[in-house]
C-alpha cells in the first residue's frame, strides 16, 4: 500500500486571523503551534515568508520549534501577459532561492486569473506556458519542483486552463497541484479529471462541501474521497495529500480551527491509511 505523505495548507490560517484584522505572518508562530497540536507535521503555506535568506532562516527555527518542516511554499502573480510575467518569474526564482534553506520539496503557483474570470485567450495561454516552462527549469536547477496549482477560473469550459497548463508545457519541469475541490467548483467532475492528469499530479488539495457549502473540516461529502483513494492507489500516485480547510459566508462553524483540522488530519487517515 502507498504511504502518501500529508500535509496542511495554512491558508485556513489567513482567514481564522483575517476576521480582526490579523495577518497569519504576525502570528505565525501561534498557528504553527495549533497545526502540531492538530496532528500536522507538514505544512505548505506562504513563499513570501521565505522570501530573503533572513526571512528563511527565521521560518525555519519556527518549523523547528514546533517539530514541523514544510513540504512547499505558494506564491501567485500574473503569467499570461509577457511583461508582468517577467516581473513574476524573476520574484518567484528570486524567492525560491532563499526559500530553500527551508528544506521544501517544491513551489506551488496559481497563475492569476483574468477580472471576472474571463477565459483566457489562447494566445494568451501560450503566453503563461512559455514563463511556467520558464520558472519550472530554473527551479529544477535549484532542486526543486515546480507545481501549478488551480482555483475554479482554470476549470472552466471543461478544465480549458488547467490542460493547456499540461499541454504547453514540459512534463519534466512542471507538474500539477490539483485543487479537487476547486475542480468541481469550475463544473467538472474531480475524479475522472484526476485520473486523465494523473501522470502531471504532484500533489492534491484536499477540501469538501455538502451540498456545495464548504464544510467546517474534512470529511465526507460532495466529493467521494474513497473513491480517490481507488483512482490514486490504481494509477500509482505518490505525492502529496494536503488538506486545505476553507470557509465561506454559509459555513456553520461550531468548533475551534485547531479542532477541525486534528479531525481532517484523523478523516485523512480513516480515508487514506496515512
Amino acid at each position: 500500500m502507498t504511504q502518501w505523505p500529508v500535509a496542511m495548507q495554512m491558508y485556513c490560517w489567513s482567514q481564522h486571523y483575517g476576521k480582526t484584522k490579523q495577518r497569519l505572518e504576525d502570528n505565525l508562530a501561534e498557528a504553527l503551534r495549533e497545526t502540531a497540536a492538530a496532528g500536522f507535521k507538514v505544512v505548505e503555506t506562504s513563499l513570501s515568508f521565505a522570501a530573503t535568506p533572513a526571512a528563511a532562516a527565521a521560518f525555519k527555527v519556527l518549523l523547528d520549534k514546533h517539530g514541523l518542516s514544510a513540504c512547499s511554499l505558494f506564491h501567485g502573480g500574473v503569467y499570461h501577459e509577457g511583461s508582468a510575467a517577467e516581473k513574476v518569474v524573476e520574484q518567484t526564482i528570486e524567492f525560491a532561492r532563499a526559500a530553500r534553506a527551508v528544506g521544501i520539496q517544491a513551489v506551488d503557483v496559481n497563475p492569476q486569473p483574468k477580472p471576472g474570470k474571463a477565459l483566457k485567450t489562447d494566445e494568451e495561454l501560450k503566453i503563461q506556458c512559455e514563463y511556467l516552462n520558464k520558472v519550472g527549469r530554473a527551479l529544477k536547477a535549484l532542486g526543486l519542483e515546480f507545481w501549478v496549482h488551480n482555483h475554479d477560473p482554470e476549470a472552466l469550459n471543461n478544465a480549458r486552463e488547467i490542460r493547456a497548463d499540461c499541454e504547453m508545457t514540459d512534463p519534466a519541469v512542471v507538474h500539477l497541484c490539483l485543487d479537487t475541490h476547486w475542480v468541481l467548483r469550475g463544473g467538472v467532475q474531480p475524479l475522472p479529471l484526476l485520473r486523465e492528469l494523473a501522470p502531471r499530479v504532484k500533489a492534491l488539495h484536499l477540501r469538501n462541501s455538502v451540498n456545495g457549502i464548504w464544510s467546517e473540516s474534512l470529511g465526507d461529502g460532495d466529493i467521494d474521497h474513497r473513491e480517490m483513494r481507488r483512482i490514486l492507489e490504481d494509477v500509482g500516485f505518490t505525492g502529496w495529500l494536503i488538506a486545505e480547510l476553507a470557509y465561506e459566508a454559509k459555513t456553520v462553524q461550531t468548533r475551534s480551527l485547531t479542532e477541525n483540522l486534528r479531525l481532517s488530519r484523523e478523516y485523512v487517515r480513516q480515508v487514506f491509511g496515512v
